[in-house]
């Protein structure tokens, strides 16, 4: 069972670095593996997947994901993709 508490964000691989996974100069169709680059190996995939569909996050990196959009939500590919990684 997941731990439903914020405390996993401490032991995310960015938490020390926030950074843009995808330099500005990096082209879109590249986006999905610089973030699975980025992600690689974080000890929190599962929590972070599990709180990027809770939270409905958008235009962002999440658990290797990238979550672009469908107008205000969650594109319905990277809902699928969080889904699998926060039930693996």
């Amino acid at each position: 069972m997941l731990n439903r508490s914020n405390e996993w964000i401490d032991r995310a691989a960015c938490a020390k670095h926030r950074a843009d996974p995808c330099p500005p100069s990096c082209h879109h169709s590249k986006v999905a593996a610089y973030a699975a680059e980025y992600c690689r190996g974080c000890p929190v995939v599962r929590e972070c997947a599990a709180d990027a569909l809770e939270r409905g996050d958008i235009s962002v990196v999440r658990a290797g994901v990238y979550l672009g959009t469908r107008g205000r939500r969650q594109a319905p590919g990277a809902r699928r993709a969080l889904a699998s990684i926060a039930n693996s």
